[in-house]
């Protein structure tokens, strides 16, 4: 939601309850509108659950205020005394964020030096306004799934041409800033993770985890190939090796947008892998480490395709759409 339209919905919300408090003849009426602003929060779902621990919050406030005017008289030292028991349980339940309206509402009793009960159906008059017109400014919350979906496709392709760099280091020997370009990726999917959530806390009832899923799978993904730029660049591979290494990403590239489980290229990798174990140990330290380079680069790969595997095992229908 932009600026412009929260700033409307504030405003409109601290003007109408005030409005309606004033129509309805009640005391306080700015009370009313103080309360519906500090309700109105971002989310659907913070709006709501910040309304549920205010109503606690007032309840147990007047509750407790009561108890002790009834018992001690309306002055300051009875409201003390209703504090002392009412804050601790704010504190211990979570109802704290509602303190200070609750605190006002009290006040508002003892400074109208009554207990009767249209003095107290006031004071839950203005509360009730001020939390049902948060609530009910809240129905629309614009939903982020367009921008959701750009942010996949800026991700995947992204994705892609980094597992292409892989390819095109392997064949021609030549690299760059690999590790920034990783390093960039993750802040677009860290990005699009909190836009993710953004959307979630605006969703009540139909709430799914899958695109929380799917980016923490690329981010994990972004992990791999970090580790993967490391091991190439630290190494020297024999040709036949480049030449399958390179294949191999090349085709793990062009799967990346497909919704297909890519497991042939699982079982390609556990073939090569069982291949180059089966070969004449090192004859050198250089010729070990490379070895063990290699290997670890199959593995690592391996693991960045099984994370795609692993994803559409969970999720065998696609449900993002690009409607």
């Amino acid at each position: 939601m932009s600026v412009f339209q929260k700033s409307i919905k504030v405003i409109l919300v601290t003007w109408i309850a005030v409005q309606i408090a004033t129509f309805l003849g009640l005391n306080y009426p700015s009370s009313a509108g103080i309360i519906g602003l500090l309700s109105l929060l971002d989310t659907r779902r913070s709006t709501l659950l910040t309304a549920k621990r205010r109503v606690l919050s007032m309840t147990s406030a007047m509750l407790a205020a009561i108890l002790c005017f009834s018992l001690f008289g309306l002055n300051i030292w009875a409201f003390g005394l209703s504090m002392a028991i009412y804050i601790p349980l704010a504190y211990k339940y979570e109802w704290d964020i509602g303190l200070s309206v609750s605190t006002v509402g009290v006040f508002h009793l003892l400074d109208t030096g009554s207990l009767a009960l249209p003095v107290i159906l006031n004071e839950l008059g203005l509360f009730a306004i001020g939390v049902s017109l948060a609530l009910l400014a809240n129905i629309y919350m614009p939903s982020h799934q367009k921008e959701i979906i750009a942010a996949r496709n800026r991700v995947e392709l992204l994705l892609k041409g980094l597992v292409l760099r892989f390819h095109h280091i392997l064949a021609t020997g030549q690299s760059s800033d690999e590790v920034h370009r990783i390093q960039q990726l993750e802040k677009e999917i860290q990005t699009a993770l909190e836009l993710v959530y953004r959307d979630q806390s605006n969703q009540l009832f139909q709430r799914t985890d899958y695109e929380v899923h799917y980016f923490e799978m690329r981010l994990e993904q972004c992990h791999y190939l970090l580790q993967m730029v490391e091991d190439i660049q630290h190494c020297h591979f024999s040709a036949e090796e480049s030449l399958i290494l390179a294949q191999l990403f090349k085709d793990t590239a062009q799967q990346l947008e497909d919704k297909s489980t890519p497991i042939h290229l699982i079982d390609r990798i556990d073939h090569y892998l069982q291949v180059f174990r089966e070969r004449p140990l090192p004859k050198s330290r250089e010729e070990f480490e490379s070895r063990s380079f290699l290997l670890q680069i199959f593995r690592d790969l391996e693991r960045f395709i099984h994370l795609k595997v692993q994803f559409h095992q969970r999720y065998p229908q696609d449900q993002l759409s690009d409607d």
